[in-house]
């Protein structure tokens, strides 16, 4: 069937033009075309959130088709509604209800971005938290390896900085022959029995050289 040329008015802005389609045509689709061809300036959020994207909305697409009186519906041709060349079709616009739905999806799209920052910033948190244990837990893998290995070395076997910090934790006596290093006997200061928290700063730096840290220390 062969096009016809339709005029057509915005009831919103009383804006006339005129547009070619075919008699087959929905009234949805003269709808569309019509917007398409106005400069209606909220038309590529009507068309594009509306029509060929529907929005989640409580509200139906607020534009009604007309010619004279008579509501032309959206399945409805425009032959069976007797549209014939030189037609005047009104579209009617509900331009405030357009405004209201604009700031619904806005307010939802902000709703969504700030969801997704959150979770996103969750999920680095805890990201962030195993990089942290496992940074720990190697940490502390190390750090048993060289306790356990200098725990196995003899006293005189030690470094002198070794036998300097065994002996500042209490595990041997000034000038003796690391007997109590070397009997695994209790620190004579008492040191073993205080936490990393209690230890002075020369006894911490000595655990350090014996390669302990604080979770090392406190849980031995």
């Amino acid at each position: 069937m062969p096009e016809i040329e339709v005029e057509y008015r915005l009831t919103h802005n009383s804006e006339q033009g005129a547009i070619n389609v075919s008699q087959q045509c929905s009234g949805k689709e003269c709808k569309v075309k019509i917007l398409q061809d106005s400069s209606y300036e909220h038309k590529d959020f009507v068309l594009g959130e509306w029509v060929h994207n529907p929005i989640q909305t409580e509200w139906s697409i607020p534009w009604v088709l007309k010619m004279g009186n008579c509501e032309i519906d959206d399945s409805e041709t425009l032959a069976k509604a007797d549209v014939e060349t030189g037609a005047t079709l009104m579209l009617i616009i509900d331009h405030e209800m357009v405004l209201r739905v604009q700031e619904e999806v806005a307010t939802r799209a902000r709703k969504e971005a700030e969801e997704a920052r959150r979770r996103s910033e969750e999920a680095e948190k805890e990201a962030e938290r195993r990089r942290q244990i496992e940074a720990e837990e190697e940490e502390d893998r190390q750090a048993m390896e060289k306790i356990d290995e200098i725990e196995a070395t003899l006293f005189a076997e030690l470094t002198r900085a070794e036998q300097k910090a065994a002996t500042t934790l209490g595990y041997n006596r000034w000038g003796s022959l690391g007997e109590v290093w070397d009997n695994d006997e209790d620190s004579l200061n008492g040191c073993d029995d205080l936490d990393w928290a209690e230890l002075n700063n020369a006894q911490r730096a000595a655990a350090k050289i014996l390669g302990y840290n604080q979770r090392m220390w406190d849980s031995s």
